[in-house]
């Protein structure tokens, strides 16, 4: 088992590994809209010619008959972005260690970044981050090192580093730089958006009480464990809380007031250490910090 090194310099940046983790199985996500009966039940399925022919009544359970390569070729397939032009993603990412990440898709796009879905040489499933080229350039360096810390010290509710390096051909627009993570499913923001086409609401549902709470408390222990690491995340909102599984499963509560989301198994993990600092040590300045750019925007 390899040990990450702690990033001192920028050669740094390109060895820190850890093992693969464990495959997550992930599916499809039924894009079917419900209908907007009093209680809807949503179970997103990869969409088949056996479900077309089994969704007369929205709040019934289907059962996929897709097979598993199939499940595991496209995580969060129903929540990527509409604008994605398909045609001209890349289909290999390659770094210069010459390990290669299979592209599947996009799972989201930022100011600063692109969230590829993508699947190893082993077919696990990961999430591959391209730095977009800015000016003034974008500075990975408290992102990697607080995945170095994360690294030496886990949570289940933070999300699991995988490998970062350069890329043998950076894509236009990018400056080469990826940092891949473990795939996971859809983000809170995601799951509000879909149920807000359910219930043909121009806002979005609410989580419940009961799911809130146990949302919240995931939260708070990730948030918890990063200050033991002195680490500050400075990003956190529904779009950068996500859940462990990609087979999400909720149902809708309809009032008058404001519909509720309800699910019963939920795990959820923090992600996105783009904005992230470390806590300020002894003798640095606390009032302002003093940014050295060093190669490839990192800094020290």
């Amino acid at each position: 088992m390899k040990r990450a090194r702690s990033p001192n310099s920028p050669a740094d940046y390109k060895k820190i590994r850890v093992p693969k983790k464990l495959q997550i199985e992930s599916v499809h996500h039924d894009e079917r809209m419900a209908t907007t009966s009093n209680r809807i039940q949503r179970i997103h399925h990869p969409e088949s010619p056996a479900n077309a022919a089994t969704t007369s009544s929205p709040s019934m359970p289907v059962e996929s008959l897709t097979t598993k390569q199939q499940i595991n070729q496209s995580p969060g397939y129903a929540y990527e972005p509409p604008n994605v032009d398909k045609a001209n993603l890349p289909n290999v990412l390659e770094l210069v260690t010459g390990e290669k990440f299979v592209v599947r898709g996009v799972f989201g796009k930022g100011g600063s970044c692109t969230v590829f879905r993508v699947k190893d040489e082993n077919g696990t499933q990961c999430a591959a981050k391209l730095i977009a080229e800015r000016i003034p350039e974008y500075p990975t360096y408290y992102e990697l090192l607080a995945h170095e810390k994360i690294i030496k010290s886990p949570h289940t509710n933070l999300i699991s580093f995988v490998v970062n390096g350069m890329l043998t051909d950076s894509l236009p627009g990018f400056n080469g730089e990826i940092i891949v993570t473990e795939g996971l499913g859809p983000s809170l923001r995601n799951v509000m958006r879909r149920a807000r086409l359910d219930t043909n609401r121009a806002y979005y549902p609410s989580f419940c009480t009961d799911n809130i709470k146990r949302i919240g408390s995931q939260i708070a222990k990730a948030m918890a464990h990063l200050e033991t690491l002195k680490i500050f995340h400075l990003d956190l909102k529904a779009g950068n809380v996500v859940f462990v599984k990609p087979d999400i499963r909720y149902t809708i509560e309809h009032n008058d007031i404001q519909p509720t989301i309800q699910m019963g198994d939920i795990g959820i993990k923090v992600i996105d250490f783009g904005c992230s600092a470390s806590h300020w040590e002894h003798w640095e300045n606390k009032k302002w910090r003093e940014y050295n750019l060093l190669p490839y925007g990192r800094q020290k």
